[in-house]
């Protein structure tokens, strides 16, 4: 699944930077406050940012890089496993039919899928 969900975070993520700094300015633009980066961003993107400029150069030395994906990996797994303990199954089961039909079809079409990549059928996962 870290193979499968890298390339698609990584599609999104050219996007939030133009999308929370246009929503940031939006919002602003209702307060009297001064523009201020850091109402603007979270600092996050900003770390996002700094680490994407810092290897993009070179600076992040070759040995750090091993461990900073390793850590990467972990965090991404442990918020996910977070967003998944976060839900309120009563909620989920009051929302009705409809609404249970879509999630447990689309976790159903997920497992295939998945299911299909580890064992060959889809060309998704590649040996190294």
């Amino acid at each position: 699944s870290t193979q499968i969900g890298a390339p698609v975070k990584l599609m999104r993520v050219p996007m939030l930077g133009p999308v929370i700094l246009a929503l940031g300015m939006k919002n602003n633009r209702n307060s009297t406050d001064r523009l201020a980066v850091a109402r603007l961003m979270p600092w996050f993107i900003i770390g996002f940012l700094g680490m994407v400029i810092l290897n993009a150069v070179g600076l992040i030395p070759q040995s750090a890089i091993a461990p900073i994906h390793a850590t990467s990996t972990a965090l991404t797994i442990v918020s996910m496993a977070a967003l998944g303990l976060s839900v309120n199954i009563r909620m989920v089961m009051s929302s009705g039919g409809r609404v249970l039909m879509a999630g447990g079809l689309s976790i159903i079409a997920l497992a295939i899928i998945s299911l299909a990549a580890i064992y060959g059928v889809l060309p998704i996962v590649t040996s190294a």
